[in-house]
């Protein structure tokens, strides 16, 4: 009887231990952290396996986004109302390499969220509205990320930043970037549209490279470099925007287009554009290019007269309720 009765309390014991571990009871977190730095101090043992959805308001910096690390069940991140504050201290700048290191303020660190346990758990990202930068590999390999939020103040993408997020499907690039670093998207398979922004004068190596679901694809007018593997082995793409009247030079990067189908995809380009492009090197591999005026596919006319008067816009004839959206000449509403 007393062998039986271990037995079962054995039983017991590990059936409550999977249960446990089976169902944390996954919770959802606001957290001010006033102190940048503190966040550890914030967050309990016990909730750091029950957090699936956190939002932090307040100052952070490098450290707080190193103890995301512990938060193994994070799906849902939203840290747009934080500001990250500048810290320079000894940290983790690559698995198991620890160094005095500046991280500005800012700006997302490198390896923020590589080769974290959670890197596969987590889906949904808002970064801060006051972001300027994402450093080099800062969501490297976060195969489980699905959608991501960036802010209006973001001015340059760091090289490796988004290598392999196999899940993401959409990507906006807000219109003040200026600089996107080499391989930033490569293998995001899922990725279906992108337009660069007009403040983009080149596209580093590989920075689409294996976006094998990417599909459209939109070429900023100032546009001076394109880098070797750029899109290569983006099998799907139908059409491609490129908005330079003369051509991009690509001599020196033989390998931008490869894996395209250039007898599917159609190559749109500035009106008047046709026969530079079609002589011009790798372009004019292209079987369709079609001409267009603009980017604006279609203008609704109306009564709304549009101006600029001393470095002011002045919207006229128009009602309360009206709704009018301004689009330059490369269709970036």
């Amino acid at each position: 009887m007393k062998k039986v009765t271990i037995t079962i309390f054995f039983l017991i014991t590990l059936l409550a231990a999977q249960a446990q571990f089976i169902d944390p009871g996954y919770i959802s977190v606001t957290i001010n952290v006033s102190t940048a730095g503190t966040l550890s101090t914030l967050i309990s043992d016990n909730d750091k396996l029950k957090i699936s959805k956190l939002t932090l308001t307040g100052n952070i910096d490098a450290r707080d986004l190193s103890f995301l690390y512990y938060l193994y069940n994070l799906s849902t991140l939203d840290i747009s109302d934080v500001d990250i504050l500048e810290y320079k201290g000894i940290t983790i700048s690559h698995p198991f390499i620890y160094s005095e290191t500046l991280y500005p303020a800012n700006e997302m660190p490198p390896y923020s969220f590589v080769y974290k346990d959670y890197n596969s758990t987590l889906k949904f990202l808002i970064l801060p509205k006051s972001l300027k930068s994402i450093s080099k590999y800062a969501l490297y390999d976060c195969r489980g990320l699905t959608d991501i939020t960036l802010s209006d103040s973001i001015v340059s993408i760091g090289e490796h930043a988004f290598y392999t997020c196999l899940l993401l499907k959409n990507i906006n690039l807000p219109s003040s970037i200026t600089t996107i670093g080499e391989n930033a998207f490569f293998g995001c398979t899922e990725i279906n549209s992108v337009i660069i922004p007009n403040n983009v004068t080149k596209i580093a190596s590989g920075t689409f490279g294996y976006c094998r679901n990417l599909t459209s694809i939109t070429l900023p007018a100032n546009l001076t470099s394109i880098g070797s593997n750029v899109f290569v082995n983006c099998y799907s793409l139908e059409s491609i925007y490129a908005y330079p009247i003369t051509p991009t030079n690509i001599n020196t990067s033989a390998t931008a287009f490869d894996g395209i189908e250039k007898t599917n995809c159609t190559l749109y380009i500035p009106k008047g554009s046709k026969i530079a492009y079609q002589s011009e090197f790798q372009w004019k591999d292209f079987k369709n290019i079609e001409e267009i005026p603009t980017g604006i596919k279609s203008i609704e006319q109306s009564e709304i007269n549009i101006k600029v008067d001393n470095g002011k816009l002045i919207i006229e004839n128009a009602n309360v309720d009206d709704k009018v959206e301004i689009y330059d000449f490369c269709g970036k509403k």
